[in-house]
């Protein structure tokens, strides 16, 4: 081997060390950052956080925060925290505990008829608190852990950049400027954050926890009063494919949506034949057929994206709604 060819991958080996990436695109600046290099004591779900940054634009002092869903990665998520930070937010695609379905066999789903089931593996999941035998989620390994040590981390090497506003004393996450947003798994617990915490907005895609042995959706979303009920309804949004296979949008929009309070704000709206605003309604759906056939994650998920043909998401002027860029007519 030749001392050019080991110097060439010395040169990559040091790089990948330094555990830390960063990929330019456009104005943006975009980081992976791997969990444990934020916190040791993170040993589940070591897939890289996806960070995003815009700086040519004016800052919106809020922070995009994007929970994948079941088994998702946030480098699979890409446009839409990317979308979020051309508009101004500072952005975040969270790594997390997410490999086993909430909804399924395994946990609330299957022969299990709790329906306080889902709102205790859900919280578990956010903040490490144990509440269910069916699953055990430690601090450090919790939703907010990790958005906590990853804001530290952000923060302590990029000080200029602003991460640290989103933080109350270090520990303390100041979720009232924060945009908390998933996909199927990932939206239901931007919809549980919204109830137990007051939040600037939750945007669910494709989310919803519904029991079908009981033929009811879970208590915490149709009993509000069962929770803090901290963000108001007005702060709820929600978008679906009408032919979504893991997501039965008839359940989801008579049921699941209005248990929310959205319904309040007008009816469900087709973005396919409405312009933005979308009639300003909080409950959006779409029937474009997917190339890749796959509708559950056609709205969100970067490989089943439904593409124009400059590339541009079909879907981008939604997103954008969806996150409160443009303003109610």
């Amino acid at each position: 081997m030749s001392l050019r060819v080991l110097a060439v991958a010395a040169l990559v080996m040091i790089v990948v060390s330094c555990l830390f990436i960063v990929y330019p695109a456009q104005e943006r600046q975009a980081r992976f950052v791997l969990p444990k290099e934020t916190d040791s004591e993170i040993t589940t779900d070591l897939d890289p956080h996806y960070v995003v940054l815009n700086r040519s634009v004016p800052a919106r002092n809020q922070l995009f925060l994007f929970l994948p869903g079941t088994k998702g990665k946030p480098q699979n998520c890409q446009q839409i925290v990317n979308t979020a930070a051309d508009l101004g937010f500072h952005a975040i695609g969270l790594s997390y505990p997410n490999d086993r379905a909430v909804n399924g066999p395994t946990l609330c789903g299957g022969a299990n008829t709790d329906l306080d089931c889902y709102a205790k593996v859900r919280l578990e999941i956010k903040d490490g608190i144990d509440r269910t035998p069916l699953l055990n989620i430690t601090r450090a390994n919790s939703i907010e852990n990790r958005l906590i040590k990853l804001l530290i981390y952000l923060h302590t090497r990029f000080p200029d950049e602003g991460w640290g506003q989103y933080l109350e004393g270090d520990l303390t996450i100041k979720w009232s400027s924060i945009v908390v947003s998933g996909h199927s798994q990932g939206g239901g617990h931007a919809g549980i954050i919204g109830r137990y915490h007051p939040v600037a907005r939750v945007v669910m895609f494709a989310a919803m926890d519904y029991n079908a042995r009981v033929g009811r959706p879970a208590n915490w979303i149709v009993q509000p009063s069962s929770t803090p009920n901290a963000t108001p309804p007005e702060r709820f949004y929600g978008f679906s494919h009408q032919r979504d296979e893991g997501v039965n949008f008839t359940i989801l929009s008579t049921q699941i949506w209005p248990a929310y309070g959205m319904d309040r704000f007008g009816p469900v709206v087709n973005v396919d034949k409405t312009a933005p605003p979308y009639q300003n309604s909080h409950m959006l759906t779409s029937n474009l057929d997917a190339p890749t056939g796959n509708y559950h994650g056609c709205i969100v998920v970067d490989r089943n994206l439904i593409l124009l043909p400059d590339g541009t998401p079909v879907y981008k002027p939604v997103w954008e709604y969806l996150l409160g860029a443009m303003p109610a007519r």
